[in-house]
């Protein structure tokens, strides 16, 4: 596949499959611009929906959709952009495929990099190293699996009632929209969590 535009069309790279690069995919002209969006994963995520999918509620796949068929006509790469070279206009970029690590360069025209954010901590002590995120369908599906097998171990019937109180608490860090509806949610049986 080669990097060189069709006659005419400027070069259009988006790094980032979020909100602002999935819009901007949908919505941009393919007969105006050779577009390739470039993200390191294959997928868009509808975020405020991640925080259900921890307990059930929703079902991972739905709230997931393919960034290859974001709009017919758009080049898309699974990969990471690691470094711009705005003096010779490309982007730096690395595959993570399990047959391959490799790096490769893309030119560019214009450039759009909506990458989203990191998940902050605030400096609370012990957050970093004990504290599940959730900003990606691995960390829900973690958080999912580790509340239910605190569920199973609180009731077998050896587990003292301290023991089943400490196995059944929550705590979450954060009061933005993903940490809110964790906290104030109710499970798929609608019991709150």
């Amino acid at each position: 596949m080669s990097p060189k535009p069709p006659e005419g069309k400027p070069r259009l790279v988006i790094l980032g499959g979020g909100f602002g690069a999935y819009r901007l995919a949908m919505g941009i002209s393919c007969r105006l611009y050779d577009v390739t969006l470039i993200s390191p994963r294959d997928h868009f995520l509808f975020t405020p929906l991640l925080a259900s999918t921890t307990v059930g509620t929703v079902e991972f796949q739905s709230i997931m959709e393919p960034l290859r068929r974001v709009q017919k006509g758009i080049r898309f790469f699974v990969a990471s952009a690691e470094q711009i070279d705005s003096s010779r206009s490309v982007v730096f970029c690395r595959s993570h495929g399990e047959s391959t690590d490799k790096g490769f360069e893309w030119p560019y025209d214009l450039l759009v990099i909506a990458v989203g954010a990191v998940s902050q901590t605030f400096e609370i002590p012990g957050v970093a190293e004990h504290a599940f995120m959730l900003k990606e369908l691995s960390d829900a599906r973690r958080i999912r699996r580790k509340l239910l097998q605190c569920i199973e171990e609180a009731s077998l019937p050896h587990v003292t009632a301290e023991e089943r109180r400490r196995l059944c608490h929550v705590v979450v860090v954060g009061g933005g929209p993903t940490g809110v509806e964790f906290a104030g949610g109710k499970s798929s049986d609608g019991a709150k969590k």
